[in-house]
């Protein structure tokens, strides 16, 4: 799948991912870790979100915009699919 970094996020695999981030040396995780969260497929929001986490993106992240004071759990939440199984492991660390 083509596309930019934060399009991948919400829409790609990690693998998707990665391709594209290696070729975006100034694309900040960081300010798209909510993203990653968003993605559709339960697999490829467990392995993005665990990839940012491991790279550094503390798991208690807020956007800086002062109209927005989601974090990581209220995004995953709201998510319409789940595999409860896998993404246990997540919310584990996310708490």
């Amino acid at each position: 799948m083509d596309g930019s970094p934060a399009f991948l996020l919400s829409y790609g695999s990690l693998t998707d991912f990665l391709r594209s981030y290696e070729k975006r040396p100034d694309f900040t995780p960081r300010e798209f870790f909510l993203n990653g969260i968003k993605n559709e497929s339960p697999k490829n929001r467990v392995d993005i979100t665990n990839w940012m986490l491991d790279n550094g993106v503390p798991a208690s992240y807020v956007p800086p915009d002062p109209l927005s004071r989601y974090n990581a759990l209220h995004i995953l939440f709201a998510q319409r699919e789940h595999d409860y199984e896998l993404e246990a492991p997540l919310l584990r660390r996310l708490l």
